[in-house]
C-alpha cells in the first residue's frame, strides 16, 4: 500500500506536467506569430518541451517503474514520495517552467484585451486563435459577431497581398459600406479599433443624411 501511494503521487506529478505541456504545446508548436511575439516564453517552452519528451522516453524505455521513481517501502504511516529521483526532479522543474510560461501568456492576452476591450467577449482559446494567425486578417471573421453585437461579418477584400475592410453585414444580411476603407495590415487590435471608429463615423454620417433627406422631403 505504501508503494502504491508513492507511485500514485509520482503519476499525479507527471499528469500535472502533461496537462500544462499539452495546453502550451498546441500554442507554441503551431504558431510562429505567437512565438515571435513571446520569444522568451517560446525559448522556455522549448526547454521544457525537450525535457518532457526526453523524460517520457526514459520512462517508456525503463520497465522498472519503481526504480525510475526511486520508490521505497517505508514503515512510517506517513507516506512521502522521495523526490530524489531525477525524473521526478525534472517533472517538478517542467511544471515550474510551464507555470511561468502560462502566466506570461495570460499577461500577454490581458495586454491585448486592454488595447481592444471587445476582446473581453472572447475566451482565451478564441483570442489565441486570432493572435496565432495575426498575419491573416480573415481569421477574425468567425469571431466578429461576438466582438460586435448585431454584426454578422465584415466585407473584406485582398489585393496584392493587402487586406482591407470595406463594410459590414448585419445579422439579417443588411449591408453598410464604410465611409472609408480600413487597412488590415497592422496589428489585429489596431485595425479592429479603426473598424470600430469607422463604423461609428459611418453610422453617424448615415443618420445625418437620413435626417436631411427627411427634412427636404417634408
Amino acid at each position: 500500500e505504501n508503494i502504491l501511494s508513492q507511485v500514485q503521487e509520482a503519476i499525479e506529478i507527471i499528469l500535472q506536467a502533461q496537462r500544462s505541456w499539452m495546453y502550451l504545446e498546441s500554442i507554441f508548436a503551431s504558431s510562429e506569430d505567437i512565438r515571435k511575439q513571446l520569444q522568451d516564453e517560446a525559448t522556455q517552452f522549448d526547454e521544457a518541451n525537450d525535457s518532457w519528451k526526453k523524460n517520457m522516453t526514459d520512462i517508456y524505455r525503463n520497465c522498472k517503474l519503481l526504480q525510475s521513481f526511486d520508490v521505497q517501502e517505508v514503515n512510517s504511516p506517513k507516506i512521502v514520495l522521495k523526490k530524489s529521483s531525477q525524473i521526478i526532479k525534472n517533472m517538478l522543474m517542467i511544471i515550474k517552467i510551464l507555470d511561468n510560461v502560462q502566466k506570461s501568456l495570460e499577461d500577454y492576452l490581458e495586454l491585448k484585451r486592454s488595447q481592444f476591450p471587445r476582446f473581453y467577449f472572447l475566451s482565451n482559446e478564441e483570442l489565441l486563435e486570432i493572435l496565432a494567425q495575426a498575419r491573416n486578417p480573415l481569421a477574425v471573421q468567425p469571431h466578429i459577431k461576438k466582438c460586435f453585437d448585431g454584426i454578422k461579418e465584415l466585407e473584406m477584400e485582398t489585393k496584392n497581398g493587402q487586406t482591407v475592410a470595406l463594410g459590414l453585414f448585419g445579422l439579417c444580411n443588411e449591408y453598410v459600406p464604410f465611409k472609408q476603407q480600413v487597412n488590415c495590415s497592422q496589428a489585429v487590435e489596431g485595425w479592429l479599433n479603426q473598424v470600430e471608429s469607422i463604423m461609428r463615423l459611418t453610422l453617424k454620417d448615415m443618420i445625418v443624411r437620413c435626417f436631411q433627406n427627411f427634412v427636404e422631403d417634408k
